[in-house]
């Protein structure tokens, strides 16, 4: 009776073992499903779709006598290594999340209030960053510091006003969210950087500061995302363009208006968009918050260049800018004051295209976690 009284009790304990045992018999079952579809295509002679995208080292189907086991044996390894990282890894999250509250991800860390951060060191480096253990040594500051300065009197030679700019890394903003076993280094290696910059004369714009002031008015970087929303960017816009005697109204002149947005990319990197999804979008009234549709998709996704016009802006005049991904957020604000902004990833913008757009001002954006690839802003500017 007492045995039975226990079981009771712990019902939820039960559902747990039996959904974890399903998902598991789940995920094995296709595992043999793409394991097959590889072998079958592969003795057809034709690719398989596994080994075209993931692993252009595996064989290709001819199974010579001497090679055949070995053959084998690697196709089964990429195929579970493959099938396990797209397949495997929003059930394990699910499962680890549920059972314990916490989240296993090479790429993602479970914040606290159940804020998200990205942790990858092989896209940058948020971490080191964040515990200030990736410090420049003195070569590569030089280095940045003379790219800097000979792109800057270039643009200077030619008339056109210019600018780096260098957006935080949402763990520098958002410290309380971090998990505790992460010891925050007050002073970061982009802070001593930035100060290097300053002090040789490179007009390089961190908004930092301003972003820490207003962090606790508006959130300014989504919580299920890596990136700042259209408020953080709209600061980092603001401290930009007032080096130039650009002046925007302060934040809390606007009119801010707030919708449903859904999972950030943190969340859906876990597969768990669906837990984590009360991401909330923040607006600015009045700036050009349509991307334009077509040429919004050839800019992102095609990576072409992007350019939008206004007829109503009150800045006349060319303005580009080429960055990373924290750029997106930045055109709204940016297109509602320029007649015609361009925009380029720096993966995909060449020197000859700055050279035909001749623009009047010049945006050179990086996210911290890159700084170091302003040591290679000449590719992009100087001919």
């Amino acid at each position: 009776m007492k045995k039975l009284v226990l079981w009771k009790n712990q019902w939820h304990i039960i559902i747990i073992i039996f959904a974890t045992l399903l998902l598991s018999l789940l995920s094995w079952l296709r595992l043999a499903k793409y394991v097959g579809v590889f072998f079958i295509k592969s003795f057809h002679g034709s690719e398989s779709r596994i080994v075209k995208v993931y692993s252009p080292q595996i064989g290709t189907g001819n199974f010579g006598l001497m090679n055949s086991i070995a053959d084998i044996k690697n196709d089964i390894r990429v195929c579970w290594s493959v099938y396990k990282s797209l397949e495997l890894s929003s059930a394990d999250s699910l499962i680890t999340y549920l059972t314990v509250g916490e989240i296993t991800s090479v790429q993602v860390i479970l914040g606290k209030s159940g804020w998200l951060f990205y942790c990858s060191k092989i896209d940058g480096d948020s971490i080191a960053d964040f515990e200030g253990t990736n410090r420049f040594s003195q070569d590569e500051i030089t280095k940045i510091v003379v790219a800097s300065l000979s792109v800057q009197e270039n643009m200077k030679n030619k008339g056109r006003k210019f600018v780096i700019f260098i957006a935080p890394n949402k763990e520098n903003l958002y410290v309380e969210y971090m998990p505790e076993v992460y010891k925050h280094s007050e002073i970061s290696s982009t802070d001593i950087l930035i100060n290097h910059l300053l002090s040789s004369g490179v007009n390089v714009v961190s908004p930092k500061a301003d972003l820490l002031l207003n962090r606790h008015n508006k959130q300014l970087y989504y919580s299920t995302d890596m990136h700042w929303n259209q408020l953080g960017a709209y600061i980092g816009v603001k401290n930009t363009l007032q080096t130039w005697g650009i002046f925007l109204p302060d934040l809390a002149e606007r009119k801010i208006i707030a919708k449903a947005r859904g999972a950030g990319d943190l969340a859906r990197m876990l597969g768990l968009s669906f837990l984590f999804h009360n991401e909330v979008e923040y607006t600015v009234d009045g700036t050009s918050t349509k991307m334009g549709g077509k040429k919004f998709e050839i800019e992102q996704d095609k990576g072409k260049l992007g350019h939008f016009h206004n007829d109503k802006a009150p800045t006349k005049g060319k303005l580009l800018i080429v960055g990373d991904s924290f750029r997106i957020s930045m055109l709204p604000s940016l297109r509602e004051q320029f007649s015609d902004v361009y925009v380029a990833h720096r993966a995909h913008f060449k020197v000859d295209t700055f050279n035909k757009i001749n623009p009047d001002y010049v945006i050179a954006e990086y996210v911290e976690r890159y700084s170091r690839e302003i040591k290679n802003i000449n590719t992009l500017f100087n001919k």
